[in-house]
Parts: C-alpha cells; sequence; structure tokens
C-alpha cells in the first residue's frame, strides 16, 4: 500500500538501488511464495482433520507446521536469491531494469515468469481444490453412511460444512487475486505499454494474504472463542494485579 500511494506522488521512498532493485523485489517473492504454500497447506491440513481424523491428532501439530513453515523458508530464500545479483539496475529513467544484462533479461523476462505463476499460483490452486474436492466427497460420504438425526452427526456435518465454506473461500479469494498478477507478470514483457500498472496489480494481489487471515480465523467460531477468553483473562490478570498492588499499598500506611 505505501509503495502504492508512493508511486502516485512520485516520491521515492529507497535511493539505494541495491535495497529498490533487489531487496524488495526478493522479499516481495519470497513472501509471496511463502504465504502462497501456507495457504495452501492450510487448506490440505483442513482436508486431512476432516478425512482422517485419528492420524491428524499425530500428524497435525504444531512442532509439525514449525517445521514445515522453516523449510518453506529456507527454499524460498535461497531459491529466490537470483534476485539479489547486480545486474539488476536502475536506467536512464531511474527505473529498475534488466536490460544490462541480455541472458539474465532473458530469464527474468521469458523463463522465470511462467515458472514463478506455475509454482506460486497455479500448483496452490490446483492443491487446494483438490483438497476441497476431497473434503467435499469426505462430507458426502458422512451424510449417507450415519443417521441424519443424531445430534453427533449434526454437530459433525456442521463443523465439516463450515471448513469446507471456508476453504472454499479461500480458494475463490486466492484465484481472484493472484491469477491477474501472474497473467500481467506474463504478457508485460510483450506489451511494454501496461508496466505502469505493476503496482496496481501488486496492490490487487497482496489483498488475498489480508482476506485469507480473515477467512480463516475470524469466520472460526474456535479462534473467536480462543481469542475472546484470551483477551478476558489478559484483562483479569491485569485488574488482579491492580487490585493487589492498591491493597498492598492501603495496607503500608496501617503498619507504620
Amino acid at each position: 500500500i505505501l509503495k502504492f500511494i508512493l508511486s502516485l506522488i512520485l516520491v521515492r521512498l529507497f535511493h539505494s538501488v541495491l535495497i529498490r532493485c533487489r531487496i524488495i523485489y526478493w522479499l516481495q517473492n519470497v513472501f509471496r511464495s511463502l504465504s502462497s504454500f501456507i495457504a495452501c497447506t492450510i487448506s490440505f491440513d483442513r482436508m486431512f482433520r476432516a478425512v482422517y481424523p485419528t492420524r491428524a491428532k499425530h500428524f497435525c501439530t504444531c512442532r509439525l507446521v514449525y517445521r514445515i513453515v522453516f523449510i518453506y523458508t529456507l527454499i524460498f530464500t535461497f531459491s529466490l536469491a537470483f534476485y539479489l545479483f547486480p545486474h539488476m539496475r536502475e536506467d536512464s529513467q531511474g527505473i529498475c531494469s534488466t536490460e544490462l544484462n541480455p541472458v539474465y533479461h532473458m530469464f527474468m523476462t521469458s523463463i522465470w515468469p511462467p515458472i514463478r505463476t506455475f509454482f506460486v499460483c497455479i500448483l496452490p490452486v490446483s492443491i487446494m481444490l483438490i483438497a476441497n474436492i476431497r473434503l467435499w466427497r469426505r462430507i458426502r460420504a458422512s451424510k449417507r453412511r450415519v443417521a441424519p438425526h443424531t445430534s453427533n452427526h449434526v454437530h459433525s456435518t456442521n463443523t465439516e460444512t463450515m471448513l469446507l465454506f471456508i476453504a472454499m473461500s479461500n480458494v475463490l479469494a486466492f484465484i481472484i487475486t493472484q491469477i491477474p498478477f501472474h497473467i500481467y507478470t506474463i504478457i508485460v514483457h510483450y506489451k511494454p505499454s501496461i508496466v505502469y500498472v505493476r503496482t496496481i496489480m501488486l496492490l490487487w494481489s497482496s489483498l488475498y494474504f489480508g482476506i485469507g487471515f480473515y477467512v480463516y480465523s475470524l469466520t472460526s467460531s474456535y479462534f473467536r472463542s480462543k481469542f475472546t477468553s484470551t483477551i478476558y483473562m489478559c484483562l483479569k490478570k491485569k485488574n488482579t494485579i491492580i487490585i493487589r498492588q492498591n491493597t498492598i499499598s492501603q495496607r503500608v500506611p496501617n503498619k507504620i
């Protein structure tokens, strides 16, 4: 958002070419790839918990989540290090460009965009769709197999339906926000006239990562209850400390 605003008022936030043309592009792609695969992993986690509830207790743990995120971070941090190469420089107009090195320019404009589109957009979308279809089939099979009038079945079905709705909303938001940006990165090399809409497309694609948080967190009744109870306990603990301090301060003069 800050970059979008600064581009409108023609203000340069960073004057260093290393920061503007290399580090920022590198960080953008690292976090974009990391966020896409984390969203994909969350969809797979939701499906695995619904389809294999017994195994999920052993595999779906916080320790495994930390390991997966750490592995993702290492992979994308080092695999995208080519953004830090010194071939990305400023042209005569002060715009970051790779044209000074023909080989690097060909890779960044013709080879890398389709590869990134596949690994960061098409592959996560495909995995999320497969996971959601598997979750949907699990819900249908559960409705047919169990008596529909039992309270436990109704509660389980409602929970699985909510998970399916959240997962499908996440996939839809991912498709709407990510596909336009990746299409732009592929065709911008052939239509240079649209290069000036990059910041707008980047801002649009970044909306997903905020939407994904609200879809998975704030729409979950479990998250809301845990969040509310945590806030309540923090406030209660703070009030208890204040009351104890006031009690101690009142007792001290009496002893004197």
